[in-house]
């Protein structure tokens, strides 16, 4: 979206409320309440799980490439 895409829209949607109008973009607003309704606690977990994670293919992606002979990404 441009800009200038996106200036329209803002302007067409001006009546609607930032909750209205971040749903008449696309944005999953149940997603955002469900996070909010997390504790700390909760929040520091779902944290640590997605690091784990990321952590995880990050280490699968160095041994692929290890074991392939690929050190770097070819660039386009």
């Amino acid at each position: 979206m441009t800009i200038e895409e996106f200036e329209a829209f803002y302007e067409s949607t001006s009546h609607m409320t930032a909750v209205q109008r971040a749903e008449a973009f696309g944005i999953d607003m149940s997603l955002i309440d469900e996070n909010l309704r997390l504790t700390p606690t909760q929040k520091i977990r779902q944290n640590d799980i997605a690091l784990n994670q990321a952590e995880a293919l990050q280490a699968a992606l160095h041994k692929t490439r290890a074991q392939s002979g690929i050190h770097r990404l070819q660039t386009r």
